[in-house]
């Protein structure tokens, strides 16, 4: 079994020096800007954009929450005041 693993390796390393090879004749102008660099700034576009729809969110969610929160205390300002004024709360219907 061992020399099937050496076999094997070597046909990794084999392959991935004809792969190292193949890019050693790339021109500067077929150059491929290197995955480092534009992962990072793809992160950071990303993340940007996720803390933008993120503030969007909280945004509205903190809007909902004060709109009601202003319905519940009218519904309890007009429970407290029909049970004042009976009549009242016939009026405002």
């Amino acid at each position: 079994m061992e020399a099937g693993s050496a076999s094997e390796s070597q046909d990794i390393t084999v392959s991935h020096t004809e792969t190292h090879k193949n890019t050693d004749n790339v021109s500067n102008t077929e150059s491929i800007p290197s995955t480092s660099h534009s992962s990072s700034s793809e992160q950071r576009q990303r993340k940007r954009k996720n803390d933008e729809s993120l503030a969007v969110l909280l945004k509205d969610i903190n809007a909902n929450y004060e709109k009601r929160r202003r319905e519940i205390k009218e519904k309890e300002t007009a429970e407290r005041e029909s049970r004042r004024h009976p009549l009242k709360l016939f009026l405002i219907v």
